[in-house]
């Protein structure tokens, strides 16, 4: 109203102005730090021998504490082997925890999905 020279005060606008919705939601970082403690990362490392066979070092590490809670090896990642050593490294999981969030990789299923224990 002020650009076109018509005076209002701040307690009429915000009279006739429609309330605010829900309030905003957590931010990213919130989110993180809230579930810090739940949060692991895992990743397969290549490492050559010298008789120049290729291993593959699967680790996973806490975000909390950056330590490597679980580390394995093998000559042919599989799924399969993948997910029993999430089940030997990690405690099953609590109701309403999303414990996997696959990246789409090779070694750990070829495909994104999420999947949930609910």
């Amino acid at each position: 109203m002020r650009k076109i020279g018509i005076e209002v005060s701040d307690s009429t606008v915000s009279r006739y102005r429609p309330p605010r919705g829900s309030p905003p939601s957590q931010s990213w970082r919130a989110f993180l730090d809230n579930h810090l403690s739940d949060i692991v990362a895992l990743d397969f490392v290549v490492v050559p021998t010298a008789t120049f066979r290729v291993l593959y070092v699967l680790l996973i590490m806490s975000h909390d504490r950056r330590r490597i809670l679980y580390f394995n090896v093998t000559t042919s990642p599989s799924a399969q082997w993948t997910a029993q050593q999430l089940v030997e490294a990690l405690p099953p999981p609590r109701p309403g925890r999303i414990p996997i969030a696959n990246d789409g990789s090779d070694q750990s299923g070829g495909s994104a999905s999420t999947t949930s224990s609910c």
